[in-house]
């Protein structure tokens, strides 16, 4: 039996109309078209952010913000508005400025650097303008100076960070420092997947409804998708652990989170909570179920182990053909090579102004549409003619995308698997001694670089009564019932244009439902934390540490026993 689960009885404020959702992604469209509907003027108290780097991840929270995907009801959106942006990048600040920046001209806040905003006359810009929160969106490596230098000169400004918070563990233990401080603030991290129709689905029938019973294990993989995992981890910004992270980290980190999620932080159904539909005031994703959002002391892994190698993008594996061949546009062997450059990005892309295009040009993504396909061709091409004849010649961090993927100076891996083990552990004061949640289990999490699929997660949850599998490519979860035989199947609303399968809209409108919830409706900080955002520093420091631990028991070739490590981490800081 297949049933279309409409979002509305599950939760709110995704509300959604009595038109399906399209199956639309951003990223696999040729181009950044935006949704055409009218939209209600946010109110003039409405929640007003700034965003910092006008990248790809930037560009697509500010998208969702503004333009919200057209099967959610407007009347259960939480509006804001994008007051500003801090971009290096002319080209990029200047689009983003007239697709997103909509209040009036006196009040649009524009800076080539967000250390322009720290200056004096900075932030008496950001403060008569009234900026409630910012998101950071740069690079990995840059979270650490923005986050320290914006709780330092704007304490009272709410943040959000693109994820991994960090790179390391100790700039990680310095963040959580920071942001432990008075005053307080909301804080939100881009683990999009959380906020995604269908992994919320499958919190709630695992966590709530305890669908199969006690979980017992968890196979979770993540599919880089072979081309993907050659543009960002071998030719592009991710590609080396000096100047980027482990890829455990900076592809997959969100993958270990709700692993976490899914088996850490057990809920029941809490009777107090009340009806939802009493509520005047549209609830959270994760309040929107009673008990959905109460959260117990977590079961902690007790183990961690994992192991995985650079198995394929190394010169060994460079076709015989391609000889000395650096640079694709160069190459012999180009027609036959899975990882053309060529291939990719002019034939296979069909010369796509939007990603992955725009990341090796950003002066494409300003073209009309159409654009001028043979202008298109030329700066694209002009882009992958670009290398470097030494490792001396090569500039430290910067992407090369028409570099021969066995050429290039990549060194983070492109498979691994992390196994996370869990003991029987007494509930909580206060709880049955049978309280679910609690025992015994295991989880894998399979990052596979070399798939057809481009990060359609998809994975198998055994429990004692029954088993559940579930798609991303798909949007479907099936439930197999052992005690009936019977199984049913789920198809979660989608949000059509939204990205990561939803996830980018439901995560900026959780942290600017938080904004509003505490500007507008009098809620204390705590209690927006909690029921908007779903996560506390304490959970997104404690779920990123879990990704370090992982990497030190693959690089020792160890097992990890989790309290131990941790304890340590914390006593070296």
């Amino acid at each position: 039996m297949s049933t279309s689960t409409p979002l509305k009885s599950i939760f709110k404020p995704f509300h959604i109309s009595s038109k399906k959702a399209g199956a639309s992604k951003a990223s696999t469209s040729p181009f950044s078209v935006l949704p055409s509907r009218e939209l209600p003027v946010p109110p003039p108290d409405a929640p007003r952010v700034l965003v910092i780097g006008a990248g790809s991840r930037g560009t697509a929270y500010a998208k969702a913000l503004v333009h919200p995907p057209s099967n959610v009801d407007s009347g259960e959106l939480v509006r804001g508005v994008v007051v500003g942006v801090a971009e290096p990048d002319d080209g990029k600040r200047k689009r983003f400025s007239e697709r997103y920046i909509l209040c009036a001209d006196e009040e649009k806040l524009e800076f080539s650097d967000w250390r322009e905003m720290v200056t004096e006359e900075g932030k008496q810009r950001v403060t008569k303008v009234g900026v409630d929160g910012m998101l950071v969106c740069t690079l990995d490596h840059t979270h650490e100076e923005i986050i320290l230098s914006l709780r330092s000169h704007f304490p009272t400004t709410h943040l959000f960070s693109e994820k991994p918070l960090t790179v390391s563990l100790q700039s990680l233990l310095r963040i959580q420092s920071s942001l432990r401080a008075t005053p307080q603030i909301i804080f939100s991290i881009g683990h999009v997947l959380r906020y995604a129709p269908l992994l919320i689905s499958l919190k709630k029938l695992l966590c709530e409804e305890q669908a199969i019973g006690d979980i017992i294990h968890i196979d979770w993989t993540e599919p880089v998708g072979h081309w993907h995992f050659a543009h960002s981890y071998v030719r592009g910004n991710w590609a080396e652990t000096a100047t980027s992270a482990p890829s455990l980290l900076t592809k997959c980190c969100h993958d270990v989170d709700i692993l976490m999620w899914l088996l850490c932080s057990p809920h029941y159904r809490d009777p107090s909570a009340g009806n939802i539909e009493e509520e005047l005031v549209p609830k959270p994703t994760h309040a929107g179920v009673p008990g959905i959002g109460v959260r117990r002391n977590p079961h902690l892994p007790t183990r961690i182990t994992s192991t995985g190698t650079l198995v394929h993008f190394r010169k060994k594996n460079k076709p015989e053909k391609a000889g000395h061949a650096t640079n694709c546009l160069e190459c012999p062997a180009e027609h036959e090579c899975t990882y053309s450059a060529k291939k990719i990005y002019l034939r296979d892309n069909g010369l796509r102004t939007g990603w992955p295009n725009k990341i090796v040009c950003p002066d494409i993504e300003g073209f009309t549409i159409p654009p001028d396909y043979e202008k298109v061709q030329s700066l694209l091409t002009s882009a992958l003619k670009r290398d470097y004849a030494t490792a001396e010649t090569k500039s430290s961090g910067k992407p090369y995308y028409g570099r021969c993927v066995y050429e290039s100076s990549n060194d983070v891996i492109d498979n691994q698997v992390v196994t996370l083990t869990w003991e029987d552990t007494p509930p909580s004061t206060g709880e049955k001694p049978n309280s679910p949640g609690y025992s015994s289990k295991t989880a894998t999490l399979t990052m596979a670089g070399h798939t057809q699929a481009i990060c359609e997660r998809r994975g198998r949850v055994y429990g004692s009564r029954g088993e559940v599998e579930f798609s991303a490519a798909t949007n479907t979860i099936t439930v197999h019932d052992f005690i009936s035989g019977g199984s049913r199947a789920i198809d979660p609303q989608k949000f059509g244009g939204s990205g990561h399968g939803g996830g980018d809209f439901g995560l900026i409108n959780a942290f600017v439902g938080a904004l509003r919830a505490v500007k507008n409706l009098g809620w204390d900080l705590e209690r927006a934390q909690r029921e908007w955002i779903g996560m506390d520093i304490e959970e997104c420091v404690r779920n990123h540490a879990m990704v370090w631990a992982a990497e030190e028991a693959r690089v020792g070739q160890k097992i990890v026993k989790w309290g131990e490590w941790w304890d340590n981490a914390i006593k070296q800081a």
